[in-house]
């Protein structure tokens, strides 16, 4: 239903500025007859529009007070001519209402200041209608937050809820405490569908009952996934230091165990002419020797002694001591 009535507004709107647009080009078709003059007027105007939007600052939904920005736009709206007020909302939607404010503004029928704070007010006010309400909460993820700025972003968007459906008079009191109930446990699931992959595996797994205990296991398995990327780091860090100390200590003792080449010098010095001298004659003076005796034993032994010669040997170790 919700997502019909913003079809009808988005083919309402875009009808609309059909019909404005040819309104004005029946307006400046009057003075055909000087388009110079025309084009300057409306350039001048433009002008003029555009300065006024630079006094005030852009909208996104959260950036500031839905009340400031309707005071902002109030305070200049009077200094605009009436001829240019309509122009003047359109360039306050596309240049000053950004991001998520867009979004939802886009989808209404604007026609007037009137409509613009009305919408403004029922998606941005505090007192949001029970679909924006529930729209916004859905929206809600973590992405690159930390757990405790998604925690307060997300029981933001709830209590608005609650807050939205407490004030819906369509529900009775019956009904409305079975519809609280029943958001307690979409809370929860979408709260844990909008946290990081990361996270949500494990907080899954816990099983966790309120919206309040997945808060608190989300927050617990942050800081233990914090602790680890701690110690995983200096661990990393301290295996490559061992690595790279390893490996100077071991081209260290291969240089110690490797034997060193001598330094040769080398010196240009003159050649030297060495004199042709002959090598000194080698003397067998102990080799003679042994061959005068061998001849004595072979003379010996080829002829035996004579008896005088026995005599005269027995005589010579016999002969008396004087």
């Amino acid at each position: 239903m919700v997502q019909l009535l913003r079809e009808q507004n988005i083919n309402l709107n875009v009808q609309l500025e059909i019909f404005m647009r040819e309104k004005d080009e029946k307006q400046e078709g009057v003075s055909t007859h000087v388009p110079s003059e025309s084009g300057n007027i409306n350039s001048v105007r433009m002008k003029d529009l555009k300065s006024h939007l630079e006094v005030f600052t852009k909208f996104d939904g959260d950036n500031i007070s839905v009340e400031t920005f309707i005071f902002e736009i109030k305070s200049i709206f009077n200094e605009v001519p009436e001829e240019s007020r309509v122009l003047f909302i359109r360039l306050i939607i596309s240049k000053k209402i950004v991001r998520y404010a867009r979004k939802v503004i886009d989808g209404n029928d604007i026609r007037s200041l009137e409509d613009l704070i009305r919408i403004l007010r029922i998606n941005f006010g505090e007192n949001k209608s029970y679909d924006v309400t529930l729209l916004e909460r859905s929206q809600c993820q973590q992405n690159d937050q930390s757990v405790l700025n998604y925690n307060k972003k997300f029981n933001d968007c709830h209590l608005n809820v609650k807050r939205a459906l407490n004030n819906n008079s369509e529900f009775d009191a019956e009904n409305r405490m079975l519809i609280l109930k029943n958001e307690e446990r979409q809370g929860l699931a979408q709260y844990v569908r909008g946290l990081r992959a990361s996270i949500k595996l494990f907080v899954k797994s816990g099983k966790p009952t309120t919206i309040r205990e997945a808060q608190n296991l989300a927050l617990e398995i942050e800081k233990e996934e914090l602790i680890s990327q701690v110690v995983t780091k200096r661990l990393l860090s301290t295996i490559t230091w061992l690595r790279i100390n390893h490996k100077k200590t071991k081209m260290q003792s291969q240089q110690k165990d490797c034997p060193q080449k001598p330094q040769v010098s080398y010196q240009n010095f003159p050649s030297r002419q060495v004199p042709n001298v002959p090598p000194n004659q080698i003397k067998y003076i102990q080799c003679q020797k042994t061959e005068e005796i061998q001849e004595q034993a072979s003379c010996s032994e080829s002829t035996p002694p004579s008896n005088s010669e026995i005599v005269a040997k027995q005589g010579r170790f016999d002969a008396p001591i004087k």
